[in-house]
This record gives C-alpha cells, structure tokens and sequence, in this order.
C-alpha cells in the first residue's frame, strides 16, 4: 500500500512538471521505506528480540512511519489508517520483549475515558471511582485491583510523561487514540508502549470507550506470573 502511494507520488510528479530534485528525493525515500521493510519482516521472524535489536527496530519504525506521514502530508490524504498500523507494528515489535512483573507494568488512560457528567474526580486517584457501570473506569478499577497493577488516568501528555518518569516502569500498557498513542510511543521513547486504540462513539475526547476484553488480553500475555 505504502509503495502505491510513492508511486502515486512520483506519478503526480511527472503530470505536473514537479522538480526532479523532489523525484530522486521520492526515489531515495522509496529506497529507505524498502530498506526499512525488509529489517522488519527479518526481525519480526524472531521468537525474541535482544535489547540492542529492539532499538534498532524501534528506529526503524519510526523512519518508515515519518516517511511514510511525509507523503501523507504532500497528498493531504487523512493518516488515521497508517497511524493504526504504526501502533499495530509497535505493538508486535514490543511482544517481543518477554514478560514482566506486575510492579513493573503500568496501564495509562486519558481522562475522556470517564463519563462527562460524572461528579467524581478520578485523574487524582482511581479508587475514587464509584463503579457505577456508567463508563469502564469501573471494570479498568477492577483488572487493575485483580492484577495489582498501578494505573493512573492522566488529562494530557505532559502530565503522562512526568508520571512516567516518576514511576519508571519497565512496560506501558496505553489507551488512546491513534494521533495520541503514534505521538506518546514517539516522545517517550526507549519506555517500552503497547498501544490500545478507544473507540469514540460520540465523537474525540468525549466519554471515550476502551475494549476491556483486550486490555485483559495484554496483560495475560505480558504477566510474568513466576
């Protein structure tokens, strides 16, 4: 799909007598994103990965997404599709990394989570939540007592990354949108996200909804239960 797009590009390009600096700059692009390809299929082939491969592949990743965003950007198409694949390869890159204990994982949420007419505050304090059943801030309270697992519910990025830096856990299990994990994964790299993609029935960053069925189906398989 990616290659269509550079070839869509490059088309373009001739139809409109674009310059042919802009053309061996697509052609050195096309290269990097089949370059970067390659080495992810290799290592993705792999049980699992060693610390250094890891990096390596986290770089990599990141090349071929700013690449690919850059065509996105030149045909001012929408990104959400190649954001989803973004977190969905993060996602497979970080199951490589073993297993974890529990103190060594944490489970962030963002705030839209929580139902709006909610008079509870709970971006303090997640026991603060009544479970009424009206949003899954609830069921998360739950998972998150049943595994002992730390989760906190943040308003915004700067506040994720101070908790973040003050709890230094070893695995970071994310609900966001596809915009916001695609940028927390970048900016708080190496920590090491698995990113879960909420669903919005009413529309961005109002009473949001996170599939629990699949947050349970990543701890089970990140727990290290030894």
């Amino acid at each position: 799909m990616y290659l269509l797009i550079l070839l869509c590009v490059l088309v373009a390009q001739s139809t409109f007598s674009f310059s042919p600096l802009l053309t061996v700059v697509s052609l050195a692009l096309s290269l990097i994103i089949i370059i970067v390809q390659i080495n992810l299929i290799k290592l993705l082939s792999a049980q699992k990965m060693s610390r250094s491969d890891l990096y390596i592949e986290m770089i990599n990743l990141r090349m071929f997404f700013n690449t690919i965003e850059m065509f996105y950007n030149l045909m001012r198409k929408d990104k959400t599709k190649i954001r989803q694949d973004f977190v969905e390869a993060n996602n497979l890159i970080i199951t490589k990394t073993g297993k974890y204990r529990a103190k060594d994982i944490l489970i962030l949420l963002p705030h839209c989570l929580q139902i709006t007419d909610c008079a509870i505050r709970v971006t303090s304090e997640l026991d603060n939540c009544k479970m009424c059943g009206k949003c899954d801030v609830g069921e998360i309270k739950k998972i998150s007592e049943k595994y002992n697992i730390k989760t906190i519910i943040v308003t915004g990025g700067t506040i994720a990354r101070l908790k973040i830096k003050s709890l230094k856990p070893k695995l970071i299990l994310a609900c966001a949108c596809e915009r916001d994990l695609v940028e927390g994964i970048r900016e708080i790299f190496p920590h090491k996200v698995f990113g879960i993609v909420n669903s919005r029935p009413e529309g961005p960053c109002v009473n949001t909804r996170i599939r629990v069925d699949t947050l349970t189906y990543a701890i089970n398989m990140f727990l290290d239960e030894a």
